[in-house]
């Protein structure tokens, strides 16, 4: 895929690190004790526990089975869960059971429905042209360029009508929110799904880390950090390192499914260090400012005396200013369980 930009070879440094990872995942033991991390958070003040698991937003074909129903006499169905995920190990599933609340990054009890559509993420848009003098992210760009984004906002269904109307940072945002559909991976299901069908059958309370606003204000600080006519090369980067743009998508996913499941974090915390150093503004965007916003939260949680599963996308749990990183220096004690 060739980029419309002068660091495509910074991108193709990224990217090939990436593949280079995935390789390895291939010959990856994955044991029966061998499950995605599971952290628990040390607070002798507190009588509760307060659990850290790491998730992927996206399960290849297969492995996020739902919950089904049986009908018994009279008006109820109950819950019947005929199977468990490969990578739900004893010990996270005695955390479902215990726990009074289920924290993810946005709170579904009250938004049930992912931001699947270019309408729902449209009314999160705080930072719009009008209120923040922002300039249109077609201004920056060549006529090459907008084709480019041009295509990557059909791939998501977005309207040509409403990208012109966005700046980079609202544009950013709806790339990161909305899901390609010429790859079928928009219809796959993620930890989260399989999370909220166990804990609605339980009548798990949830909670949330943020709102769609918050997110576009972490992408908005980040971008407004350098200049305005740099802020496009920074969505032009964001879609040409996305993993979504690979060629086989479902083999990827699959690959990547693996490296989670293997438990093992060595090769991820160097790929994620990797693209902070080469995307800093990228990474401050989704990962970094967000992490700082949701430590006040956490620790709320942490101090409420219940017991409480945080349940957020891996990358927020390992690379630079991670959640355990930023906790650990608020004095608190992280082991890991699995």
């Amino acid at each position: 895929m060739m980029l419309p930009n002068h660091r495509h070879t910074a991108i193709t440094v990224i990217f090939l690190l990436l593949l280079l990872v995935l390789a390895g995942c291939n010959s990856l033991p994955v044991s029966d004790h061998s499950y995605p991390p599971l952290w628990v958070i040390e607070d002798p003040d507190s009588s509760g526990k307060v659990w850290l698991y790491g998730t992927v937003h996206v399960l290849p074909y297969g492995k996020s089975p739902s919950i089904k129903f049986v009908q018994r006499r009279g008006p109820s169905r109950l819950p019947l869960p005929l199977s468990k995920p490969e990578w739900v190990s004893g010990t996270l599933n005695k955390v479902l059971r215990r726990i009074d609340l289920l924290v993810m990054e946005l709170d579904y009890s009250r938004e049930p429905k992912k931001l699947s559509n270019h309408k729902s993420v449209t009314k999160t848009d705080s930072y719009n042209l009008n209120n923040h003098n922002l300039t249109p992210l077609f201004s920056y760009l060549s006529e090459s360029e907008k084709q480019y984004v041009i295509k990557a906002a059909n791939q998501r269904g977005l309207p040509i009508t409403d990208l012109e109307k966005l700046s980079a940072p609202s544009a950013l945002f709806m790339f990161s929110i909305l899901p390609r559909r010429d790859t079928g991976l928009d219809q796959l299901g993620g930890v989260e799904d399989w999370l909220l069908s166990y804990t609605r059958i339980k009548r798990t309370p949830l909670a949330g880390l943020e709102t769609p606003a918050l997110r576009l204000e972490a992408i908005a600080a980040a971008l407004q950090s350098v200049e305005p006519e740099q802020q496009h090369q920074i969505v032009l980067d964001y879609l040409g390192s996305s993993i979504e743009e690979a060629e086989a998508p479902e083999l990827e996913l699959q690959e990547l499914y693996q490296l989670w499941r293997s438990g093992e974090l060595e090769q991820l915390e160097q790929q994620r260090a990797a693209f902070a150093e080469f995307y800093p503004e990228i990474y401050e965007a989704f990962l970094g400012y967000r992490n700082r916003a949701w430590i006040a939260s956490i620790i709320e949680h942490i101090n409420s005396n219940k017991d409480v599963l945080i349940a957020v996308g891996q990358g927020h749990l390992i690379g630079p200013e991670n959640i355990r990183e930023l906790l650990s220096a608020q004095g608190f004690q992280i082991t890991r369980l699995q």
